[in-house]
């Protein structure tokens, strides 16, 4: 996701999910020490409201600059679910 050159990060992944009152999973490119980073869309820190948008991202050093691709899920998985 990118607007004019200019790709999104983690402060604005963070903003939008508090926005959107949406939990975003962040699929992180290999070697990153996290493979998961989670941003929780709901009221102080909890669970957003309805599915997780998901992404995977690759880092500047891999891509030029950071760089967040939208996964899509199937219907009936919900990585919020146990």
């Amino acid at each position: 996701m990118g607007q004019d050159e200019e790709y999104v990060n983690n402060d604005f992944l963070f903003s939008t999910a508090r926005v959107l009152n949406k939990d975003i999973f962040v699929v992180e490119s290999p070697g990153c020490e996290e493979n998961i980073v989670v941003f929780r869309g709901g009221p102080q820190g909890g669970p957003g409201k309805g599915p997780a948008l998901l992404l995977s991202h690759l880092s500047s050093e891999e891509a030029g600059k950071d760089y967040y691709q939208s996964l899509v899920s199937s219907t009936n998985s919900d990585p919020t679910s146990e």
